[in-house]
């Protein structure tokens, strides 16, 4: 819970530095609350950090099994156990948690505020996602419930609901890639060293893969729709080797957030339009 406080306080601090632009130079933020904010968020956190490396190195240390459905941090530090500190170095990977943190904290935020939006606007969606929380959960369920990955592959409904959400809005609209060798496609030839840019909020609502782009429809995630479609033609989480490791922590992350605000039965008053 400390945490949890100092985090958001942390958060705050930051942005409110982003528009406060007398405190961007170093030396009137030195002398801001905010710095002593920050000074004391980044202790908290770090002290964090340092407890969850200790704890998952002295588990990888007992146990010396492979495990294929490790974390990132597991695998970092089982490099780090085999080959010493010549590969990753303790701080090295701390950095790594920071952004891993950081980054999912953002955008699984921006996404559950525009699932939520979407089940405001669908009344007929949000009623079917909280009659399977119901099925899975139990009609006792409350906010104190915690899903976990074994939840999930029994609420395919919200997972459809949150996969359609982010094809209408995609974490990252634009990414860019460098093509490392020369590739054919079709009459186009990309060549090798040329930075490609991939659109994916267009692709995402392109006519020629989606029917009524531009219509909220978690049904074009059932696995017969979705076995129609080239697998990279919905790719919210980038694909391939430069793909967002993230995406399994993201899903369970979501489901929690959601459960929290509609696992009480809806009400029948809903966003017909935004203007």
């Amino acid at each position: 819970m400390l945490l949890l406080i100092c985090h958001c306080r942390l958060y705050k601090s930051i942005s409110e530095r982003m528009y406060k632009i007398w405190i961007h130079p170093y030396v009137a933020f030195r002398f801001s609350k905010h710095y002593k904010i920050q000074k004391e968020g980044m202790e908290n956190f770090n002290k964090f950090l340092n407890n969850v490396i200790d704890e998952r190195t002295k588990a990888i240390q007992i146990s010396k099994k492979s495990n294929p459905d490790e974390v990132s941090l597991d695998r970092l530090l089982e490099i780090k156990e085999e080959n010493g500190e010549n590969i990753f170095s303790r701080e090295e990977i701390k950095e790594e948690l920071i952004t891993l943190f950081t980054a999912s904290e953002d955008t699984t935020m921006t996404v559950t505020s525009f699932v939520l939006l979407m089940l405001g606007m669908h009344e007929d969606v949000q009623r079917k996602v909280w009659q399977e929380q119901v099925q899975v959960l139990g009609s006792n369920g409350s906010r104190n419930v915690q899903i976990e990955t074994h939840h999930l592959k029994d609420m395919k409904y919200l997972q459809m609901v949150i996969e359609e959400t982010l094809r209408l809005f995609p974490v990252a609209p634009l990414i860019i890639r460098k093509v490392i060798k020369d590739v054919d496609i079709g009459p186009v030839t990309l060549k090798k060293d040329v930075n490609l840019m991939i659109n994916i909020y267009s692709m995402h609502r392109d006519e020629s893969i989606w029917s009524e782009p531009n219509k909220f429809n978690p049904l074009r995630f059932t696995p017969e729709e979705k076995s129609k479609r080239n697998p990279y033609s919905y790719i919210p989480f980038s694909a391939g080797f430069r793909g967002c490791i993230g995406k399994p922590f993201a899903f369970v992350t979501f489901a929690n957030r959601l459960h929290s605000s509609v696992h009480l039965e809806p009400h029948r008053k809903t966003i017909h339009h935004i203007q």
